[in-house]
């Protein structure tokens, strides 16, 4: 049993979170000393209780470094007290694989932003876009001398946004997004693992609503929103906040694509001006496995069906612009009871991360507006693809092939939130 759990775990880790190499003028190195089989081994097979917590604790932290150690005694022959700590700690490594903070080591001296960027996405494994695309490419940008020695993603992308004066979450799409400063920062931001929460709110004449948004790290895909907790809401003045309406938001369930939610409170007195304790946690579902849907001459094809998060999804067509230019537009319906505005969403934004449209020498053609609607029989969701310039000055020809990365595996996490002294926007003072 060790034995195929450990293996589950390197594999996944060797394929989603790469070993890093320095960038030009960045070094990635790690200083944490790695112990031996034998000193683990040891430590968890002879060691007291306390003993046997720090070792799994320093297993877990070593992460990618602790793969030599977990193979070596994984072939071993192991009593059966080292065989169950073993599989605690592999099953431990997976869950921070996952779920946990990544660990950021960058030593840079006068670095550019964008070797600093580039080291941290091959760290992170997974990309860190801009807007727009060469937003490096621009003039003026400060040079960056960093000393991160295992230093949680979220930590230290709040510090570079701070230092160069970009935003790094985007509220739409909800995603990991690097662009100039909007002059917008979130009233209340919580880094809890692989994940970043942030809180707003918006006082209006009879009430004040709360938004809650959840963003995770690159390695993360984040597939809906699932229920959430809160368990402590109270003003600056130390007295609860109350519900608008007679629903309580404990426990609420729901399905929600933008992974954003909404609560409504009475507005309270004039007296007070921040939120002094939000508290909670919130479901999210993350997509652990990826399938590929792939379609041949999308333009000639015949409406076919797949499940995509539990839910039945139908590519009906990919047929050239109705409105004369050089543009296909893409349809997708969703039947009636899988058609909710969370469903919808979450359609919508894995059609605009996960799908690539390819002409016949593999090129992209570029995706534009994603939208969706109600129907009688549902939803339908609709995207245009155009023909992309290319250095040489032509276009993507037509489009040869469709590939669509889709969720063939999730699982729920719990995120929690604590945040305090959350100021309250009131337009109308």
């Amino acid at each position: 049993m060790v034995v195929r759990v450990l293996a589950i775990c390197l594999a996944a880790a060797l394929v989603l979170v790469p070993r890093v190499r320095a960038a030009a003028g960045v070094d990635a190195s790690t200083t944490q000393p790695v112990p031996t089989a034998d000193e683990i081994l040891r430590e968890l097979s002879t060691g007291g209780w306390r003993q046997r917590q720090d070792t799994l604790r320093r297993l877990v932290e070593l992460g990618l470094d602790a793969q030599p150690i977990l193979r070596e005694l994984a072939g071993r022959d192991l009593d059966r007290e080292a065989r169950k700590n073993i599989e605690l700690a592999a099953r431990r490594i997976e869950e921070a694989r996952l779920f946990g903070p990544t660990l950021v080591t960058v030593h840079a001296a006068d670095a550019a932003p964008a070797e600093v960027f580039a080291n941290l996405a091959r760290q992170c494994a997974g990309p860190l876009p801009t807007w727009p695309d060469k937003l490096w490419d621009e003039p003026n940008w400060t040079k960056l001398t960093l000393d991160y020695d295992r230093r949680p993603f979220w930590d230290v992308m709040m510090e570079l946004g701070k230092r160069l004066q970009v935003d790094y979450i985007s509220s739409d799409p909800q995603e990991i997004r690097i662009a100039r400063d909007s002059g917008h920062t979130p009233g209340g931001m919580c880094a809890s693992g692989a994940f970043l929460v942030t809180a707003d709110t918006m006082s209006f004449r009879m009430g004040m609503n709360v938004v809650v948004c959840v963003y995770g790290e690159p390695k993360v895909t984040i597939t809906r929103a699932a229920s959430f907790k809160l368990e402590q809401a109270e003003d600056d003045q130390g007295h609860p906040l109350l519900p608008q309406t007679s629903r309580r938001f404990w426990g609420r369930r729901f399905r929600t694509g933008s992974r954003q939610l909404s609560m409504l409170f009475q507005r309270p007195p004039e007296e007070v001006s921040r939120i002094g304790r939000l508290k909670g946690t919130l479901n999210v579902v993350i997509q652990t496995a990826t399938d590929v849907w792939e379609v041949r001459d999308p333009a000639s094809m015949s409406a076919t069906t797949r499940m995509v998060d539990s839910v039945p999804v139908t590519i009906e067509s990919f047929t050239a612009s109705r409105t004369g230019g050089q543009g296909y537009e893409l349809l997708i319906t969703l039947p009636t009871g899988s058609s909710s505005r969370g469903t919808q969403d979450e359609i919508s934004e894995l059609i605009r991360k996960r799908m690539t449209v390819l002409d016949s020498n593999g090129r992209k053609l570029s995706l534009g507006m994603v939208d969706s609607r109600g129907t009688n029989d549902g939803a339908e969701i609709t995207a245009d693809f155009t023909p992309a310039p290319q250095p040489d000055g032509n276009r993507t020809g037509p489009p040869a092939k469709l590939i669509w990365d889709i969720p063939s595996e999730t699982r729920e996490c719990a995120v929690p939130f604590d945040f305090k002294s959350i100021p309250i926007n009131d337009p109308f003072n």
